[in-house]
């Protein structure tokens, strides 16, 4: 072959080349920083849903042992079944109503909620519930953030 004609296949072949790494390069570079958000937004729901449930725990088992004097209900007991059932609230919009294990969480939430705003069940026998409850949520949180985290990586 002539040089004349090699020199302009190199030309071709170096045209497209950079033709196709301008306009491959960014979907990339998209795709890269795409995932690496997801990662981010992953991570934090992790911390978020892990503080959460957290915060469930505490304040249910404050709740479930607030003393009810005279019948009436104490402003503390009302301010902390408030704050309870707004951490539910806030846990469940985090929860996927798909996956199985978000389900079960659900579950254990919707219970505790309803135990602590029980008046009908008397402390003694509310404290040994709610505790059982509480620790039920570790083990099904665990696995629901183990997944996430799996998915992060």
């Amino acid at each position: 072959m002539k040089p004349e004609i090699l020199t302009g296949i190199a030309a071709i072949i170096s045209a497209g080349t950079a033709l196709v790494a301008v306009f491959i390069g960014p979907l990339v570079t998209a795709k890269i920083n795409r995932q690496d958000s997801l990662s981010a937004m992953r991570e934090k729901w992790i911390a978020d849903l892990r503080e959460t449930l957290s915060e469930i725990i505490s304040t249910a088992e404050t709740a479930s042992s607030i003393i009810v004097q005279s019948r009436a209900i104490e402003p503390n007991f009302k301010e902390a079944y408030n704050k309870l059932v707004l951490l539910e609230g806030k846990a469940k919009m985090m929860l996927n109503p798909r996956e199985v294990d978000h389900n079960s969480l659900e579950m254990i939430l919707d219970s505790i909620v309803q135990l602590a705003g029980d008046e009908s069940i008397k402390i003694k026998e509310k404290m040994p519930q709610m505790r059982e409850l509480t620790e039920s949520v570790i083990p099904v949180a665990q696995a629901v953030l183990k997944e996430a985290w799996e998915r992060t990586k």
